[in-house]
């Protein structure tokens, strides 16, 4: 199968997906890398990974460690997380820029702790 444009890529990205994702309602999160340290939002999350919207994402394939908190909590959850995509700002493309990440490392705790909170998430949208 052969995508001719970053939108056709965006459904590859769907039909990969392995766990329910839910929209969040915005959430802080840090990244630390070797290099520097950057703090950011994420718009959706599963237990296997969450949506960074940003017009400077980082490469694929670089990793770091992310912590962050979900709404409603007070622990944090610290995994490694690896950049498998990401989306540059353009002023023609209807998608967001940003960057999809993948956690590489999770506790099985952090991963059930985000399961739970996307399905009470998502059945009161329902």
């Amino acid at each position: 199968m052969v995508y001719q444009k970053d939108r056709d890529l965006s459904k590859v990205q769907k039909e990969r997906r392995k766990e329910l994702r839910v929209y969040l309602r915005v959430f802080k999160m840090k990244v630390e890398t070797s290099k520097d340290v950057f703090f950011g939002y994420a718009k959706n999350i599963s237990a296997s990974g969450l949506f960074v919207p940003t017009v400077n994402p980082k490469n694929v394939g670089e990793r770091f460690r992310l912590k962050f908190r979900l709404p409603g909590s007070e622990r944090e959850i610290i995994v490694l997380a690896e950049v498998v995509w990401n989306r540059s700002y353009s002023d023609s493309d209807e998608f967001e820029p940003g960057m999809g990440i993948r956690f590489v490392e999770i506790s099985d705790e952090d991963a059930e702790s985000i399961r739970q909170f996307v399905n009470s998430d998502s059945s009161k949208e329902k």
